[in-house]
């Protein structure tokens, strides 16, 4: 991996629990309460990245699931850090190679910060807005060996279903997708809500994302800057924020150009935390960072 893989992908030291940023126009609102419905979709156990492919793109057909750079955002977690993407095409690259993708970053990234990193599995967490809610899939990487054990197929432990607001009485794509005869099988699941202030901080060590892969001209990447002063915020989302080295950031207004501007502030960060929905145990916090461009012009 040379050295604009890092822009193509921006990456964080942190790991496992740590923030999945997503900047997808919002489709899930927890001005309405504590409370989620989470719907859970049929998996096979361990799956190909086709089959994992193949159900997003149904999703895509049936629940107006949106896979497009901009709209489709993913977190690919090791065990001591992450890199993020946007897009399904980045998401086809990046699940059969994940390991090879993993082991050079590892050194990369290790020389860059003088420190051992851990791998452990590379594990990933899928978040797209959906017309009711986010869609999500969180997988854990594993290798399977071929017949002649000279090669391996990378596999995935595979959750994946659907996060909404309130329940959804009818919605037969939906329905299509669970493969229910009945009603489809809703879990009331309690969800973390916490906004961060940005307290106008400088942003520090900032790197331009590449917008033809991000679909998006108003994303860079910069050290997470925001500190989890909320006391009522759970332990978990405590650490989520604590753990996360660098972040990606939606320019809130936008930009009149990367370098045109004197510098970039943090305007605030958004978390939620749905507790039904974890990692092999880890957290999964979906973290919605905004800053404003400063210019002298």
């Amino acid at each position: 991996m040379d050295p604009s893989e890092l822009e193509r992908r921006p990456t964080s030291l942190g790991g496992y629990g740590s923030i999945v940023p997503y900047h997808a126009p919002a489709t899930y609102d927890p001005i309405y309460g504590d409370e989620g419905v989470r719907v859970d979709l049929p998996t096979e156990g361990y799956e190909s990245a086709d089959q994992i492919l193949n159900r997003l793109t149904r999703a895509a057909d049936k629940l107006d699931l949106d896979t497009d750079p901009g709209r489709l955002y993913y977190s690919a977690q090791c065990q001591d850090f992450s890199w993020y993407g946007s897009g399904i095409e980045d998401l086809r690259e990046d699940l059969p190679s994940s390991w090879k993708l993993s082991q050079t970053l590892q050194k990369t990234l290790e020389e860059r910060h003088g420190t051992e990193l851990g791998i452990h599995r590379p594990c990933f967490v899928i978040l797209a807005p959906i017309r009711y809610g986010i869609f999500w899939t969180v997988l854990r990487g594993f290798k399977n060996s071929d017949e002649d054990g000279e090669g391996y197929e990378t596999v995935y432990d595979t959750q994946a279903g659907v996060l909404m607001e309130n329940p959804v009485l009818s919605w037969p794509a939906l329905e299509e997708l669970v493969e229910s005869d009945g009603p489809i099988p809703l879990v009331t699941t309690e969800v973390e809500a916490v906004s961060l202030r940005g307290e106008d901080r400088p942003l520090e060590e900032v790197i331009p994302v590449n917008h033809d892969r991000t679909g998006d001209a108003d994303i860079l990447a910069a050290k997470n800057v925001y500190k989890s002063e909320k006391t009522e915020a759970s332990e978990q989302m405590h650490e989520a924020v604590e753990r996360t080295a660098r972040l990606s950031y939606r320019i809130k207004g936008g930009t009149i150009g990367f370098e045109k501007e004197r510098e970039f502030r943090a305007e605030g960060m958004s978390l939620l935390r749905p507790e039904g929905i974890t990692l092999g145990g880890w957290p999964v916090v979906m973290g919605s960072p905004f800053c404003r461009a400063i210019s002298d012009e």
